[in-house]
């Protein structure tokens, strides 16, 4: 697995510099939030970040961030593909883009769920339960992203036989190392970033401001890391299946 990860994050350093408007994408979704909430006061103090948790403009730029987010599945997909020599064009086409459409829709759609659950779930159950609820939620979506993986990157590089159902079959017994492999890319980046919003709260402004422009730019990498190792993950199940990833 270490070979593995090495190699994604690698891929991903490559893309990045190879595209830089893929990494400035989620870099300045992340930087206009934080515009939002420096506004708001939550870097002022611990208070005014709980205070400003909810704040609207701080989620509508949430929903953007992950939109961009979804969008990088896409683009980074066809990037890998065709840096390592596929024949597609990596800004994209109407084929793989209508596949992709059903794609980004249910990531949309769980997306929204994890941000605005909470508030659905508090009207009937409350206290400990509604962490318990969801935290089953996160752990159901993140088994079911998982084996959905082959059908996002076959959607993004054009390939209609790896459809949605197509992807529980060719993921099924690449589950466990899939899920290994995901965190080791996702968790450090993820350290990292709230590191970084936790170090900025109560500093001078050109402290602050430093340390949210750098946040910014690790989200930038981060969602380059997060499409290349799932890039990776169906590129792994797709070849221990004899499946072809590319139509």
């Amino acid at each position: 697995m270490w070979t593995e990860i090495k190699a994604s994050y690698r891929d991903s350093w490559i893309v990045t510099r190879s595209f830089p408007l893929l990494f400035a994408l989620p870099a300045a979704a992340e930087f206009a939030q934080h515009v939002a909430e420096h506004q708001t006061g939550m870097f002022a103090s611990i208070e005014g970040m709980k205070a400003a948790a909810d704040n609207g403009w701080r989620m509508g730029f949430g929903i953007v961030k992950i939109l961009s987010l979804f969008l990088l599945v896409y683009w980074v997909s066809r990037a890998l593909a065709a840096l390592q020599g596929g024949p597609l064009r990596v800004r994209g086409d109407a084929r793989s883009a209508l596949l992709f459409a059903p794609v980004l829709a249910w990531g949309m759609g769980t997306g929204l769920l994890q941000l605005f659950g909470g508030d659905l779930i508090a009207r009937f159950v409350s206290g400990r339960a509604t962490l318990i609820v969801g935290g089953l939620f996160a752990l159901a979506l993140l088994v079911c992203d998982t084996y959905l993986v082959v059908w996002k990157v076959g959607a993004s590089l054009g390939n209609a036989r790896l459809t949605f159902i197509a992807s529980f079959r060719i993921m099924n017994g690449n589950f466990w190392w899939s899920i290994l492999f995901f965190l080791a890319m996702f968790l450090p980046l993820v350290v990292v970033h709230y590191a970084l919003n936790l170090l900025a709260i109560g500093r001078a402004p050109t402290l602050i401001w430093a340390t949210l422009c750098v946040d910014a730019l690790t989200v930038g990498y981060l969602g380059i890391v997060l499409a290349a190792a799932t890039y990776a993950i169906a590129g792994r199940a797709t070849a221990r299946k004899g499946e072809p990833l590319l139509p």
